[in-house]
């Protein structure tokens, strides 16, 4: 560190507010040069970065959004400058021989153990900021639900052939919806009618659409799906052929081995698949079979012009069982207009919601930290077993990505722990280890269903997360489905199991685009950081 500006292409200028005096140790016999062997965490308002070029500043913006880390940059962007600011400059190159010598390891744990407690705190907050009150949780219901309906519809009239039955009830939704929302929201919105003018249109063409099916059914499609079906066995059999007789079934079946391994991996990080990074032998292996498949299906004729005809066989048979008609590709066109205009009835309904004041009064962290949070209107026996799980959490950090396999290790370490509690022995204790047990055995795949507690709220909260916990977008949608209302529990140990590093931008950002907001929250955070300390 330096008390003068640096020549350098890149500087930090820190407030002495953020910094421990006592940790400033001189460099040799210069008086404007220190080292410091301590963490220093930026607070909006008391640092800035200096970049001798606006190239130099333009390729770090551009850089954070290709790597999707746009956090930090969006919160710091204004205390961005380039050139100096009269400061004289100092080479500090050759003035640094004796290094920086400290306890890497306790400062990295002290480090590691603020950014969980971060991670959870401004997870809790992000819930108390945007839980809905009962009559904003019933619209964003009821508009999930008409979105529900219309996908159902969309796939009852494409697969069944019918017409739309029982077209009041959907008629009754919007407009329930519709009431809600005038009741709610000053400003007026037209999409609510536009939403039933689409219906209507759907209704017409779907009638259409059944009356053709009617009237275009013949007897003898049935057999002609077997024949068509007779002559794609004839043709599989000579591609299978071509590709013994050309030792193109060795390549099909390890680049087979090579998908299903991927498969395997995505599965265990909660992934359809994980794919094998660059310079991998999997990874150029694949890229190897690949080619070589594909250079020989363009080089021979006969290979080629057969895998074609299948294609075209799929495609006949495909129509002849999914009812196409004329109607089809408008039909589909109006449900994804419809699509469309639901999503932006539920952005219209989060854009306009009132943030609720944030409190962390009921938040206690100590010196070692140990963490619990007081919840007055909850039972004991819930609030014990989500200061468990949290607490366990943060004891318990990983670097790993959250998995299955790490929410059941989770339920089972906290529900032993849980049992020696006195609450876990009441009625609501004994509700929570029921569930915990039920949902451990259905992820095992030893029942077929679990149950989660109707009237325990935090408990509610605490089971979104298991349930739903690769994403704050997926607990909040599981949440809103099931008419859960503290999201802020849930929200609290997402965050710790991610670590505050780890947390995205589009679920802190609503919190750092207020300063109001996150300046006591910071100021919050900065108490706790030097507890950590002492």
């Amino acid at each position: 560190m330096s008390t003068r500006e640096t020549k350098s292409e890149y500087s930090i200028l820190v407030d002495e507010e953020l910094l421990d005096k006592e940790s400033l140790s001189p460099v040799r016999s210069h008086s404007t040069l220190f080292t410091y062997n301590k963490t220093i965490y930026y607070k909006k308002g008391l640092v800035s970065f200096r970049f001798s070029t606006e190239d130099l500043l333009n390729a770090l913006e551009a850089e954070a959004h290709i790597l999707l880390d746009v956090k930090c940059i969006e919160k710091y962007k204004a205390d961005f400058f380039i050139g100096n600011r009269g400061y004289k400059s100092v080479d500090v190159s050759s003035k640094l021989s004796n290094g920086l010598s400290f306890d890497r390891v306790n400062h990295v744990s002290i480090d590691n153990k603020f950014n969980v407690l971060k991670g959870a705190i401004i997870g809790y907050a992000r819930g108390i900021l945007t839980s809905s009150n009962s009559s904003e949780q019933a619209l964003k219901s009821d508009l999930i639900a008409i979105k529900n309906l219309f996908a159902g519809l969309n796939t009852s009239i494409m697969m069944s052939g019918d017409a739309v039955q029982n077209p009041d009830s959907i008629i009754m939704s919007i407009q329930k919806a519709k009431s809600a929302y005038d009741i709610l929201r000053q400003i007026k919105t037209n999409l609510f009618d536009i939403l039933l003018q689409q219906f209507k249109e759907i209704q017409e063409l779907a009638l259409k659409r059944s009356e053709e099916l009617s009237a275009n059914k013949f007897v003898d499609k049935v057999a002609e799906i077997k024949r068509l079906e007779d002559k794609k066995e004839e043709i599989e059999h000579l591609i299978y052929g071509i590709e013994v007789d050309n030792n193109l079934s060795d390549l099909l079946s390890e680049l087979e081995c090579i998908k299903d391994q991927e498969r395997m991996n995505g599965m265990k990080v909660g992934k359809s698949r994980l794919y094998f990074k660059k310079g991998t032998h999997e990874y150029e292996r694949k890229a190897y079979l690949k080619e070589e498949i594909s250079r020989f299906e363009s080089t021979h004729s006969e290979y080629k012009s057969l895998l074609e005809q299948k294609r075209e066989i799929n495609d006949r048979i495909f129509k002849l069982s999914s009812n196409s008609t004329i109607y089809d590709n408008v039909i589909l066109g109006i449900f994804a207009r419809i699509s469309d205009i639901i999503n932006d009835l539920i952005k219209k309904v989060n854009d306009t919601e009132e943030l609720n004041d944030v409190t962390l009064n009921n938040i206690e962290v100590q010196s070692n930290g140990n963490i619990c949070v007081k919840v007055a209107s909850a039972s004991q026996a819930e609030v014990e077993y989500f200061n468990v799980a949290l607490s366990y959490i943060i004891a318990n950090p990983t670097s790993e990505p959250i998995s299955d396999a790490l929410i059941l290790n989770l339920i089972k370490e906290t529900g032993i722990i849980y049992k020696s509690l006195p609450s876990s022995s009441s009625a609501e204790g004994n509700a929570i280890l029921q569930c915990l047990r039920q949902y451990w055995d259905y992820k095992n795949r030893r029942v077929p269903s679990f149950s989660i507690p109707n009237d325990l709220n935090v408990f509610q909260s605490i089971m979104s997360f298991y349930v739903k916990p690769f994403g704050y977008d997926q607990i909040e949608r599981y949440m809103l489905n099931k008419r859960y209302a503290e999201k802020s529990y849930a929200f609290m140990l997402w965050g710790a199991c991610l670590g505050y590093a780890s947390l995205p931008k589009t679920f802190t950002n609503i919190i750092y685009q207020d300063s109001e907001l996150y300046k006591p929250i910071d100021e919050y955070l900065e108490t706790i950081r030097k507890g950590l300390l002492e």
